[in-house]
C-alpha cells in the first residue's frame, strides 16, 4: 500500500520495525488514486520493483508531471532492499522518511478502513482475487474526492500527534485498531448467526427426514397390515372350501351307504 504527498516534513523518530503480509497494492496522493494492483504470492523485492516500474512511475508522471513530491512506503524489509534503493536513485524519486510499524502515520489505512466498510455492506462477498479487486475499483470509486484530501491533508496532524505522543499509541492509531477490532467482532457475530442458522437447518431437515422415516415405516405398516388381512381372507376362504368338500365326501358316503 502506497501513499504519495506533495513535499511535508517527515516524522523524526522510529518506531518497532515489523513486516505485513499484502494482498493488493494502491497508491493514492493528494491529486486521486492511482491503480489497484493484485499481489500474487509473497510480496518479494523483484515482485515489488515490477510494481513500481509499471505502475507507481506512470502514475506518478500522469499525476504529478515535473512537479516535485515524496515517495512514502511503509518501511519493511520489501521496501528497504538494496535494489529498491538503487530504482529510486535511478529515477530520481525522493523518499519520505518513514517509521515502521506506524498505521497511524499512514492516511491509506483509514482509506482502506473506509473501502473495507463498504465491501461487508454488499450483498454479497467476493469469491476469487478478480471479483475482489473488482469491488474494490467499483467502491472506491463512490468515496468522495474530498475524503482523500482531508486524509492527505491530516498528515501534519498525525505528525504533531506522534510527537505529544512521544512515539507512543495516537488518536488515529486507537481509531484505526478500534475500527478493525469492531469489524473483526461483527464478522465473527455474523459467522456464528450463520452457524446457528445452518444449526438450525440441519435440526429442521432431521425432523423432516425423521417425519419422513416415520410416515414411510406407517405407510409400509398399512401395507403390510393390508396384506396381513388380504391373507387372512384367502385362508378363511380356503378353509371354507375344505369344509364344503368335506360335507360333500361325507353326503356322497351316506348316500352310498343308503342305496
Amino acid at each position: 500500500m502506497q501513499f504519495i504527498t506533495t513535499p511535508a516534513e517527515g516524522p523524526e523518530r522510529r518506531r518497532t520495525a515489523g513486516t505485513e503480509n499484502n494482498i493488493l497494492e494502491e497508491f493514492q496522493s493528494g491529486v486521486g488514486l492511482g491503480p489497484l494492483v493484485p499481489v500474487k504470492g509473497t510480496l518479494n523485492a523483484s515482485a515489488y520493483q515490477d510494481i513500481l516500474d509499471n505502475f507507481m512511475l506512470p502514475t506518478l508522471w500522469e499525476q504529478f508531471g515535473d512537479d516535485p513530491f515524496l515517495f512514502q512506503h511503509d518501511c519493511t524489509p520489501v521496501h528497504k532492499a538494496s535494489s529498491i534503493k538503487t530504482w529510486m536513485s535511478k529515477f530520481g524519486v525522493e523518499e519520505l522518511d518513514w517509521p515502521a510499524q506506524s498505521p497511524d502515520l499512514n492516511p491509506i489505512e483509514h482509506l482502506w478502513d473506509e473501502l473495507e466498510r463498504r465491501l461487508r455492506a454488499r450483498p454479497s462477498r467476493p469469491t476469487s482475487v478478480p471479483d475482489l479487486t473488482n469491488a474494490l475499483l467499483e467502491e472506491r470509486s463512490k468515496i468522495p474526492i474530498n475524503t482523500l484530501l482531508n486524509l492527505v491533508e491530516s498528515l501534519p496532524r498525525r505528525v504533531e500527534a506522534v510527537i505529544v505522543a512521544k512515539g507512543g499509541t495516537t488518536p488515529y492509531y486507537i481509531h484505526v485498531h478500534e475500527e478493525r477490532e469492531g469489524a473483526r467482532k461483527s464478522e465473527e457475530k455474523r459467522g456464528e448467526v450463520r452457524r446457528s442458522e445452518e444449526e438450525q437447518g440441519g435440526m429442521r431437515k432431521s425432523e423432516e427426514e425423521g417425519d419422513g422415516l416415520r410416515k414411510s415405516e406407517k405407510k409400509r405398516g398399512g401395507v403390510r397390515r393390508s396384506k396381513e388381512r388380504r391373507g387372512g381372507v384367502r385362508k378363511s376362504e380356503e378353509e371354507r372350501g375344505r369344509a364344503r368338500r368335506r360335507e360333500e365326501e361325507q353326503g356322497e358316503v351316506r348316500r352310498s351307504k343308503e342305496e
